[in-house]
């Protein structure tokens, strides 16, 4: 209970949102890779990886990156 109640108030999870042509991640490390097809994303324990056209950085946060473009997969390892 300790856990959830610590993962609630300093939201250490990771949640990813994928909407129409963007992705939201929140509570990243580090961006590994970046290219106009292909963006890499480092968490605490998984590795994003989103293939796609024209993707871009819209929004660049601390803990929260919003990428744009045509997402064509988004893969989580």
């Amino acid at each position: 209970m300790f856990r959830e109640f610590k993962n609630y108030i300093l939201e250490q999870d990771l949640e990813i949102t994928f909407k129409k042509n963007s992705v939201m991640i929140v509570n990243y490390i580090s961006i590994d890779h970046f290219e106009s097809e292909k963006i890499i994303v480092k968490c605490e324990d998984k590795t994003v990886i989103i293939k796609g056209e024209n993707l871009r950085v819209k929004k660049l946060l601390k803990d929260e990156i919003l990428i744009v473009g045509i997402i064509k997969n988004i893969e989580l390892r």
